[in-house]
């Protein structure tokens, strides 16, 4: 079999991806259903919730994230026909990471329910210097973007995070 990325295959930058099947399937990035990896760590998590919760002191579920979560709805330009034309496919791929951030904040509370005290989520966030910039979506970052990245990571929310980290790992 050829060997084939299926990651960060996005439409219209990348060539889809096609398993060597017959018939021949055609697949997306899983990141259009599950964008931050929540869904599925959680069905890994509650399908194996006894033995977790026999032979562990605490689930501890740690996310990495691009995208800030608390996302500000901008306002569509519909002056333009282009605008009109292209508005319902912008939308949709604007929301989608509110949709899964709105999914995986119910699946984070079933989660809870389950396991209580010893059920644990802990985020970092790449948060921009620039307040309208967003995370590159190159495959090769620049220096600059590099360095924005590095600065990020001293945020006082991340600074948080990762204290709370380094404590449970004592």
């Amino acid at each position: 079999f050829p060997s084939h990325d299926m990651n960060a295959s996005f439409p219209y930058v990348m060539p889809n991806v096609t398993l060597p099947t017959d018939p021949v399937f055609t697949v997306i990035d899983a990141g259009i259903r599950d964008n931050f990896g929540v869904n599925v760590i959680s069905r890994f998590i509650l399908n194996f919730k006894d033995w977790l919760s026999v032979n562990t002191s605490g689930i501890y579920l740690i996310e990495i994230r691009s995208l800030n979560k608390e996302n500000i709805i901008k306002p569509v330009d519909k002056r333009s026909m282009l605008s009109k034309l292209f508005s319902p496919f912008g939308t949709l791929t604007g929301n989608i990471a509110g949709m899964h951030d709105y999914q995986n904040g119910q699946t984070l509370n079933i989660m809870q329910e389950q396991f209580g005290d010893k059920f644990h989520f802990l985020r970092l966030e790449y948060i921009p210097s620039k307040k309208d910039d967003k995370a590159s979506m190159s495959l090769r970052l620049t220096k600059k973007e590099k360095d924005d990245v590095v600065r990020a990571v001293s945020a006082p929310s991340n600074l948080r995070t990762i204290n709370k980290i380094q404590s449970i790992l004592k």
